[in-house]
């Protein structure tokens, strides 16, 4: 597989740029807009790239030791969707186990 980590900082630069950008125009409409930053989701299609020691180095290396579960990710999703979160606009949620702290 190809080292794509440049390109992958490219997006995620640009993407946090975007986001602040349309969090601010369309907040006077009622829009909130959030980006999302989630771990790997431990299901089968995500385990193809992350099994064997690439995957235990992973998990390892996260404080949690593990890779987010289905459910964990859909409740988040649900938070940020509920009118409970209506205050939240421009951020990012990085629900990663801790491993952005590193």
């Amino acid at each position: 597989m190809p080292d794509l980590s440049g390109l992958t900082a490219l997006i995620t630069g640009a993407g946090g740029g975007i986001g602040t950008a349309m969090s601010k125009a369309f907040a006077a409409a009622g829009a909130r807009v959030l980006r999302w930053s989630p771990t790997v989701v431990d299901t089968p299609m995500a385990l193809v790239g992350w099994s064997g020691d690439k995957g235990a180095r992973m998990r390892t290396e996260a404080p949690i030791g593990r890779f987010a579960k289905p459910g964990e990710i859909a409740a988040a999703a649900l938070y940020l969707a509920s009118a409970e979160a209506g205050i939240i606009n421009g951020e990012n949620l990085i629900p990663d186990g801790g491993f952005s702290i590193h």
